[in-house]
């Protein structure tokens, strides 16, 4: 068998060499999907004529179009020190984090606007080197002293950090030049194509602005639209009418027109695209709203429309939570166990309770010998308890515990010894040993549980319906 040794690796999607994982994070190496949406999503496709198409951004390497903007800057900016400091709502921060050691860079530090998502937030925190929160809207004013972008820019001035400033860089839209609106017109030249519409939101203005100059160099009579939020307070990284004065880019001679579309509509429109297979976040559904929106009221018809995804919904989930209304959502049977896991597991989070536990060996001897110096409290559901218990065993809530400690502490201060337990799986009779050892009370969970101990020592059990 002879093998073809000439092959273009590129095309095959392969990196190999020292210079493997640069290339694979190189926008200009990979192209990322353009799908034209079905009319199940496009109610406009078979009465109007009007095709859609998504230019999946969201599916670079690094699942964002900021990918495109942050490789550029770094691409085209002279290095002079150590460190990069960035004013970032969130997917730039993320991708400086990651591109920035490529480029001989050692740190990153970010300022973001308390109101980025948590989730967003702990993202960053897994890759930055340092974030420092300040309260400003998620779209910062360049004019203000007291910004990020100028606090970014004053911490450049006076330190070893670099700010590659995505406001005013010129290698933002030229990124987008040279890979978005490139790939868009090579692959639309691929279906013999042409495209009528482009719709991308108006953040930076950078993928908007880049992007429309060179699909325009090629499709000389598209229309350029750009999609604002319709809240001041937005939580997307779209500006509003009002804060797309702040721009630094020459947005006006690139974009024909504005459309504003509010946060709920944003959420909704995504979560239709996300439940057909398109990973997208919020700021996506924010464009495709506004593109059904304008090709409504303008009553377009035979056209093509493209729009170009900004990042997936991974980053928002709870955000989805928080705007989407229940019919929207899956039912869940028995949520409230997930819900107090997840509490639990984050109270007991960082503290050292393994040196408060007892072996069910160990337990189950001292049990046998009880006395009235010890007690034996059990953390479980009412209906948990009532099914089985351990003989002698005295039921309490955890929510009780935690809202009448003074009350626990004062029947309990008595005892040598607190045992506690819960199911097993739980971790609830760790988090009342950690409330009880607070409270400078001797207590101890029990390893496995009740449902371990039920298993090999039964005669101890205490069963619905038996005798006592």
């Amino acid at each position: 068998m002879k093998f073809n040794h000439s092959m273009n690796m590129d095309n095959l999607n392969t990196f190999v060499g020292e210079n493997s994982l640069l290339d694979f994070l190189n926008p200009k190496k990979t192209i990322t999907p353009l799908v034209e949406l079905p009319s199940k999503l496009n109610r406009f496709k078979k009465e109007n004529g009007v095709r859609i198409f998504i230019k999946l951004m969201s599916h670079t390497t690094l699942f964002n179009v900021k990918h495109v903007t942050v490789y550029s800057m770094l691409e085209n900016f002279k290095k002079k020190g150590s460190g990069i400091v960035e004013s970032s709502s969130g997917n730039t921060a993320f991708t400086l984090s990651i591109l920035a050691k490529y480029f001989g860079y050692e740190k990153t530090k970010f300022f973001f606007s308390h109101r980025v998502p948590i989730d967003k937030l702990n993202l960053i925190k897994l890759v930055a080197n340092e974030i420092e929160i300040i309260k400003e809207p998620l779209c910062p004013d360049k004019n203000d002293p007291n910004s990020s972008i100028n606090k970014a820019k004053k911490l450049s001035k006076e330190s070893d950090y670099d700010n590659l400033d995505q406001y005013s860089n010129p290698s933002n839209p030229k990124g987008h030049y040279e890979i978005t609106g490139k790939q868009i017109v090579e692959q639309l030249k691929h279906l013999n194509l042409n495209i009528d519409y482009l719709f991308a939101a108006v953040g930076t203005t950078g993928t908007i602005v880049g992007s429309s100059l060179k699909i325009k160099e090629h499709f000389p009579k598209l229309k350029t639209v750009g999609v604002a939020s319709a809240d001041d307070m937005t939580r997307l990284g779209a500006r509003s009418k009002n804060s797309l004065e702040e721009i630094y880019f020459d947005w006006r001679s690139y974009v024909d027109d504005l459309i504003e579309v509010n946060v709920e509509c944003a959420f909704l429109h995504s979560i239709k695209l996300i439940k057909h297979g398109l990973l997208v976040g919020p700021s996506t559904g924010h464009i495709f709203a506004g593109l059904l929106k304008y090709i409504e009221d303008n009553n377009l018809k035979n056209v093509n429309l493209v729009f170009v995804s900004c990042d997936t919904f991974l980053p928002y989930v709870n955000e989805y939570i928080k705007y989407l209304s229940n019919k929207h959502l899956a039912d869940v049977v028995n949520e409230d166990l997930a819900l107090s896991y997840a509490n639990i597991q984050s109270r007991i989070r960082g503290r050292k309770y393994d040196q408060f536990k007892i072996l069910p060996e160990v337990f189950v001897e001292k049990y046998k010998n009880l006395d009235k110096t010890s007690i034996c409290l059990d953390v479980r559901k009412d209906s948990e308890y009532d099914s089985f218990r351990l003989k002698n065993t005295v039921k309490i809530n955890l929510h009780d515990l935690e809202h009448d400690i003074l009350g626990f502490v004062e029947n309990l201060g008595n005892y040598h010894n607190v045992y506690i337990l819960d199911c097993g799986m739980s971790d609830a009779a760790k988090l009342a040993c950690l409330i009880l050892r607070d409270q400078k009370i001797n207590a101890y969970w029990i390893e496995g549980g009740i449902d371990y101990i039920s298993k090999k020592w039964s005669n101890l059990i205490l069963r619905s319906g038996s005798p006592i």
